[in-house]
């Protein structure tokens, strides 16, 4: 399980040669006193030396709110 800040510490720029963005679609959610669960289809457009791939994959983020009342996400690796 991973803080806010150990998730944006993880974030990276794309290397050289790529260009690519995401986009968020189709969101759901439930939420529930102590869990949420938000699921999404991302949109990737991503060009690699020239080449357009795009792709769509669901993404899925569970939140628990621990006993000193912040809450953390939890991503399976």
């Amino acid at each position: 399980m991973l803080t806010k800040d150990e998730l944006i510490r993880e974030l990276r720029p794309l290397p050289p040669g790529y260009q690519g963005s995401i986009k968020v679609g189709e969101t759901k959610s439930l939420v529930q006193e102590n869990v949420v669960v938000l699921s999404h289809v991302d949109h990737e457009e991503l060009v690699l030396y020239g080449q357009k791939l795009l792709t769509n994959f669901l993404t899925t983020h569970t939140w628990a709110k621990q006993k000193n009342g912040e809450w953390q996400v939890s991503l399976l690796r």
